[in-house]
C-alpha cells in the first residue's frame, strides 16, 4: 500500500478501510454467526429495508436498494421462501404487494444488529474515551461537510425508516429533520 510523504496511509484509503470494516466485516461476521451463512448480504439488506419500512411495496424496495424491479422481485421470493418476510395483497389494488418482516425476520435483524453492535463496542472499548469522542466528532464533521458541498446528495441516506432520528446529519442537510 502506498503512503504519503510522512509514511502514513492516505486518509482516503483509511476511510475506505474504515467503511469496509464497519459495513462488510462486522455485519458479515454477525450474519455468519446468526444465520449460519444461509443469508447473503444482499438478502440481509433487503430484509433490513423491509423491516425498517413496514408495508413497503416491491417498487419501494427496488428504489431503496438501488436494484432493478426484477431483482427486487427475486429477492422477495427468496426471503419469502425463508419465511423472513410476508407478502400482503390488498383488495383495492391486487397489483400492489405490501411487504413486512415476519417474527423470524424481525428476530434475525435484531440478532445481527446486536452482534454487530457488540463487535463495534468491543473495538471502541479498546480505545481511549477521548479517541472515541474525536472519532465521532471527525466522522460527523466529514459527513456534514460532504453534504454541504453536494457530495452524494440523496445517495447518502441509509433509509432508516422507523429508526430515523431527527439529529441525523443527512436528514438535517436535506431539510428532512
Amino acid at each position: 500500500m502506498t503512503t504519503d510523504s510522512m509514511g502514513r496511509v492516505p486518509i482516503d484509503k483509511l476511510c475506505q478501510q474504515f467503511v469496509n470494516l464497519v459495513e462488510k466485516a462486522l455485519i458479515g461476521q454477525a450474519l455468519a454467526k446468526t444465520a449460519n451463512g444461509e443469508l447473503s448480504r444482499a438478502q440481509y439488506e433487503g430484509l433490513r429495508f423491509v423491516h425498517l419500512h413496514p408495508g413497503c411495496c416491491i417498487k419501494d424496495l427496488a428504489k431503496g436498494l438501488s436494484v432493478s424491479h426484477p431483482a427486487a422481485v427475486k429477492l422477495v421470493e427468496r426471503l419469502g421462501g425463508k419465511a423472513y418476510i410476508a407478502r400482503e395483497v390488498r383488495d383495492e389494488d391486487r397489483r400492489v404487494v405490501r411487504l413486512t418482516s415476519t417474527p423470524e425476520g424481525t428476530g434475525l435483524i435484531a440478532e445481527v444488529g446486536r452482534r454487530r453492535d457488540e463487535a463495534f463496542a468491543t473495538i471502541l472499548g479498546a480505545m481511549e474515551t477521548a479517541e472515541v469522542e474525536k472519532l465521532a466528532e471527525c466522522v460527523d464533521s466529514f459527513i456534514r461537510n460532504a453534504l454541504q458541498q453536494g457530495v452524494a446528495g440523496g445517495k447518502m441516506c441509509l433509509h432508516c425508516g422507523v429508526e430515523h432520528r431527527d439529529e441525523c446529519p443527512i436528514a438535517e442537510a436535506q431539510g428532512v429533520a
